[in-house]
């Protein structure tokens, strides 16, 4: 699901950020037909929030935290500004500054 108005369309995000958040929740979470993944795209003022419930697998595929890691470093090198991450027990957000 997204939330993306026209002021935030014409602005821009660091390459392939959104991509990786989506394939990071794809990756960390069970997915079957029966129990979806709900991914929210949501713009707001200077920003875009990426969520997602966390559903665990059974089995987990091993994380580096690289990907995130050198999102983070790309916005700090490129914009100076700061990547946000929030976990919960019942979701996982990122939020990306608009650029």
């Amino acid at each position: 699901h997204y939330e993306i108005g026209e002021e935030a369309l014409s602005r821009h995000v660091v390459p392939c950020c959104l991509q990786l958040l989506i394939e990071n929740a794809t990756k960390h979470n069970a997915v079957t037909a029966s129990n979806p993944l709900t991914i929210k795209i949501m713009a707001e003022g200077e920003k875009v929030t990426v969520c997602n419930a966390l559903i665990p697998k059974v089995s987990k595929s091993p994380s580096t935290g690289l990907g995130l890691k050198y999102m983070k470093q790309q916005y700090l090198d490129i914009s100076g500004k700061t990547v946000d991450i929030e976990k919960s027990e019942e979701r996982f957000c990122v939020t990306i500054p608009l650029l």
